[in-house]
């Protein structure tokens, strides 16, 4: 048997969110006889503490951050590929385009002999043109979550870039440790906690508190069907994008006034940034997401596991996860009455949610870890 692929995985950001959560995962569930990986960190943060909790080998490379500067990128190049070399990396992975490290891995790539894969959720700064296009056009493999989040690529480019996505580009889903979700006992305590009462049809936000969740269209639907429902609850779980955790920033402050406007005090709760949020979640009668861009919605993944019908927008990679009208229902519009029609129909209809609780456990196993991590190790051999 040949030795093992070394994959190092480089993450710019250090921060615990959705996708740092789902890189973990994947990287976790390779075959150490196929794959052999380790995460590279620029910065301190959750993220390491994590990886070493999954068994996962991590060094931090300080001297990858902030190569914004021609000059310093240029003199990153040589240093890289010397660890690159002295690691005996075969594949280094990016995840996530920041394009100054991009280039520098590139040029570092081809000194150390090392193929290189860039993998995107959902590009931050737009369509890719120009400089942006020659680089994203390096990488040995292209790696995203979803069709619809790099759809927008495609749309009026040159035939050259068009040729390059469809030679480079390979689509592979986040994926969850399903069974282990499924298999979590199932218990009405951590909603009990909060205040909800026993009988109350809990309807669910769980996103980080961003403006491109917009949980504020959650609460502009929770309103309509308050006013319909009289023991739906509302329970938002997710905390301010970004570093701090510790407590509201303007923005949830602001989503605090706006749910007392509505009148939704007393029947709606902020819970924060809960580590335990798969305990919550378990309880929703429905789980809503409204994202105003997504590249594949992993909560979704994770509430189709737990049995829970979504109700979600139709943007982007989200109808790759939610097959609509058989695990939830897809929104086609920002308008609070549309997402409160369908989060209506689930509840009023007892029947529908639970044809729908069936067939999202079913769906679920397709975004499972290892099915994921098997496809994974499959693009690695093929390199």
């Amino acid at each position: 048997m040949p030795a093992p692929l070394r994959l190092a995985c480089v993450s710019h950001l250090s921060q615990l969110f959705g996708a740092g959560l789902s890189m973990l995962e994947s990287l976790a569930r390779l075959d150490p006889a196929v794959v052999s990986a380790r995460l590279v960190t620029l910065e301190p943060g959750p993220l390491e503490d994590a990886a070493r909790a999954k068994g996962l080998a991590v060094d931090r490379l300080e001297w990858l951050a902030g190569l914004g500067r021609p000059w310093r990128a240029v003199a990153a190049v040589p240093r890289l590929a010397a660890w690159l070399r002295r690691e005996r990396v075969d594949i280094l992975e990016l995840n996530r385009v920041k394009y100054d490290l991009l280039a520098a891995s590139w040029a570092a790539c081809r000194l150390a002999g090392v193929k290189l894969v860039q993998r995107e959720r959902m590009h931050a700064k737009g369509v890719p043109t120009g400089l942006r296009r020659w680089l994203l056009a390096r990488p040995d493999r292209l790696l995203s979550v979803s069709s619809g989040a790099v759809a927008p690529w495609y749309e009026g480019a040159p035939d050259w870039w068009r040729a390059s996505l469809d030679r480079r580009m390979v689509i592979l889903p986040s994926a969850r440790d399903t069974a282990a979700l499924k298999a979590l006992p199932r218990e009405r305590a951590a909603v009990a906690a909060l205040g909800v009462p026993g009988d109350a049809e809990v309807v669910g936000f769980l996103a980080a508190l961003d403006p491109r969740k917009r949980p504020d269209l959650f609460l502009r639907m929770a309103a309509l069907v308050a006013a319909r429902r009289p023991k739906a609850w509302f329970v938002l779980v997710g905390g301010p994008y970004g570093a701090r955790r510790d407590g509201p920033d303007a923005y949830e402050q602001g989503l605090r006034l706006l749910a007392a406007e509505l009148g939704l005090s007393g029947r709606v709760v902020f819970t924060g940034y809960r580590a335990d949020a798969y305990r919550l979640l378990q309880n929703f009668s429905v789980l809503v997401l409204p994202s105003e861009r997504e590249a594949l919605g992993g909560v979704l993944i994770e509430a189709m596991a737990a049995g829970v019908p979504q109700v979600a927008a139709a943007v982007d990679g989200i109808p790759e996860v939610v097959a609509d009208g058989e695990t939830g229902l897809l929104v086609r519009s920002s308008l609070p009455d549309d997402y409160a029609a369908a989060v209506l129909k689930l509840l009023e209809d007892p029947a529908l949610a639970g044809r729908m609780r069936e067939a999202s456990l079913s769906r679920a196993e397709l975004f499972g870890v290892d099915a994921i991590a098997r496809r994974t190790e499959a693009v690695y051999r093929s390199l």
